[in-house]
């Protein structure tokens, strides 16, 4: 990665939004902001507008995002929300097994073949 470049990884929750990123001499900065649960990318731009400010990191900097968010996810693994289901195709079985691993739900997911 060229001098000045970043890879930022941003992380959406239902309470908070997370950036981190690596500066030029490898010192991870970390940034935490509350979601904006009426429209998420509002905590992004917030977020990376304090980091901007608070780093001289520019928008220019950037040549890479990383996305994850638990707001989708977290409905399901809580049990709250509308009843959902979820299939995998032959070969992506861990999902099925992840999603009841050490948990109390496990008895909440059913396997089957079809």
């Amino acid at each position: 990665m060229a001098r000045g470049q970043r890879t930022f990884v941003l992380d959406i929750g239902g309470t908070f939004t997370d950036i981190v990123f690596l500066d030029a001499s490898g010192r991870l900065h970390t940034k935490k902001v509350p979601s904006s649960v009426d429209d998420y990318a509002r905590a992004i731009i917030d977020g990376l507008r304090e980091v901007f400010r608070d780093t001289g990191v520019t928008g220019a900097d950037i040549v890479e995002v990383l996305h994850g968010t638990t707001v989708a996810s977290n409905p399901v693994l809580e049990l709250k929300g509308a009843r959902t289901g979820l299939l995998t195709t032959k070969g992506f079985r861990d999902v099925l097994d992840a999603t009841s691993r050490d948990s109390q739900q496990s008895a909440h997911v059913e396997q089957g073949k079809f």
